[in-house]
């Protein structure tokens, strides 16, 4: 029999509709195809970024490579460069992420260490206790009234002091709460980074330090002379943490680096704090200025016009309230904004997960002088004993430290 033959009409009908799965299939075809040069570029622009930050700040140490001024032509560069000028043009972060959240009595030191610390990742633990009795302003009055302090006040002129931040005229503890209880004049007075052990180890009396931070190298530090050890200590640290902050609303820190690549720990006791973190890798993002530690950008108010490269920054997010107690991975840039009426105490130490960075950071700076030989006199194994103890009496904590030494 003859093949049969299909009538033009649906002839026609097959044609067309073989022609629309065809151009539908090239139009896919063509999506995908720039979806896949769209992520090319932007994975080459991430690349291209990364170079630049390592030509600025090769392996993130400090060198010789990382001097001028925040408006370095490393940077220039990079906001100038034809690749990120689509990325930059967004004018927004190029990602946000909050913090992560734990309850403390489920975070073992060991996942601590291992999901945090060693993976250089910021986390909130929650709900964490500080002992004895609550901590307020009456409290602090009462034990620590008559103790001298230099409150800080916000610099106007950003990017010339550390944290933008710049001293205030000294007074006693109680002269200061009473100042800000007042406000006028003393409206802006913020206590920053106080040493409790140093000023007034009365109020650490019933103070009990969380388990992940017994752990504490600079805490341990002894001087050897001779044959024998000497608790000598390095006095810019053996007693400078915990340390205090008590401040009213709208006082705060600039973004800024802590010293030496310490990690950075803030447990809150009253009040409302909000943070911004930034990766060491992305501080070059914020227009950093090593020469001095400050930083050109404002990770609450951001410019993007004046500071182009901050839309390619991963951005950290927290908000404190009391009982949370946040930790900060050595190196990262933080900046902080309080809400209301504030009482926190903060640590910076060292221990396995940042001993060496710390080390290669005190070699590097003169104003460490034998901290950095110091850290290596350190013995892990007494100080090792304490980390999955629940948390313990300042005191105690104090005798584990100073045993860690050979």
């Amino acid at each position: 029999m003859p093949p049969r033959r299909l009538p033009a009409d649906d002839m026609s009908r097959r044609n067309r509709a073989s022609a629309a799965r065809l151009a539908a299939m090239m139009v896919a075809l063509v999506f995908i195809g720039g979806a896949f040069l769209a992520i090319a570029r932007f994975t080459r622009a991430l690349d291209h970024v990364s170079s630049g930050q390592r030509a600025l700040h090769p392996d993130m140490r400090y060198t010789a490579a990382y001097t001028g001024s925040h408006r370095v032509d490393v940077a220039n560069f990079l906001a100038d460069d034809a690749i990120l000028k689509p990325l930059l043009a967004r004018k927004q972060f190029r990602r946000t992420t909050p913090i992560d959240r734990v309850p403390h009595d489920s975070l073992s030191f060991e996942k601590f260490f291992r999901d945090y610390e060693s993976a250089q990742r910021p986390v909130i633990i929650e709900n964490v206790p500080i002992g004895g009795a609550p901590w307020t302003r009456d409290l602090i009055r009462e034990r620590c009234g008559d103790a001298r302090v230099t409150p800080v006040v916000d610099n106007p002129t950003k990017g010339e002091e550390w944290g933008n931040l710049k001293k205030a005229e000294a007074t006693t503890v109680r002269g200061f709460l009473d100042a800000i209880q007042r406000g006028g004049k003393g409206a802006g007075l913020y206590m920053h980074d106080w040493a409790i052990p140093k000023h007034c180890p009365e109020l650490l009396r019933d103070y009990a330090i969380p388990k992940y931070f017994v752990q504490d190298y600079l805490a341990a530090l002894k001087v050897r002379t001779g044959d024998g050890i000497t608790e000598g200590s390095y006095s810019p640290y053996k007693d400078s943490w915990p340390s205090l902050f008590v401040g009213e609303k709208a006082t705060g820190s600039g973004l800024h680096v802590d010293s030496g690549d310490t990690h950075f720990v803030m447990h809150m006791v009253d009040g409302v704090k909000d943070f911004r973190v930034l990766g060491v890798a992305d501080r070059i993002l914020a227009y950093e200025n090593r020469e001095n530690g400050t930083f050109a950008a404002d990770l609450f108010a951001p410019d993007f016009e004046a500071h182009p490269l901050l839309a390619l920054a991963h951005v950290y997010t927290a908000t404190l309230r009391a009982g949370d107690l946040l930790f900060i991975p050595g190196g990262s840039g933080h900046q902080v904004v309080n809400q209301g009426p504030v009482i926190a105490l903060s640590y910076n130490f060292v221990d396995a997960s940042n001993v060496k960075r710390v080390i290669t950071a005190f070699e590097a700076s003169q104003k460490y002088d034998r901290a950095d030989s110091m850290l290596s006199e350190v013995d892990e194994g007494a100080l090792n004993t304490a980390l999955d103890a629940a948390p313990l009496p300042w005191a105690e904590a104090r005798r584990i430290r100073a045993e860690g030494v050979r």
